[in-house]
């Protein structure tokens, strides 16, 4: 990773902190976040996901306004840092831990790959 790309994902980071500060001060079911990127393909590799405790929490966070207000944060966000997503909404992913267990035994790893 290069020097810049090593500054830009530390920035990623601290914006991403404070979106799941945000997330979990809401109470929804939400358990934690995490990001993927290539920076060979970058922005179009940028992925944020969202991960919620159970199916239920996801379902009802997806199907709610909460879930459109989370893609524009997030894309304001980074648009304050020069990190323009041409459609937003293909750059962040709900996924849930009862889901990474059915599926993954748990290993968020290899269920990170799928994304």
């Amino acid at each position: 990773m290069r020097k810049t790309d090593k500054k830009r994902d530390n920035l990623i980071r601290q914006t991403l902190t404070e979106v799941c500060d945000g997330l979990l001060k809401q109470n929804l079911g939400f358990a934690w976040l995490t990001h993927t990127v290539d920076y060979n393909a970058f922005p179009q590799s940028l992925k944020v996901i969202v991960i919620f405790e159970t199916d239920e929490a996801q379902e009802l966070f997806a199907n709610s306004s909460g879930f459109g207000n989370l893609i524009s944060d997030i894309a304001n966000r980074f648009k304050q840092l020069d990190i323009r997503l041409s459609t937003p909404k293909t750059h962040v992913f709900l996924d849930n831990e009862e889901a990474c267990f059915r599926n993954h035994e748990g290993k968020w790893a290899n269920r990170l790959q799928q994304h």
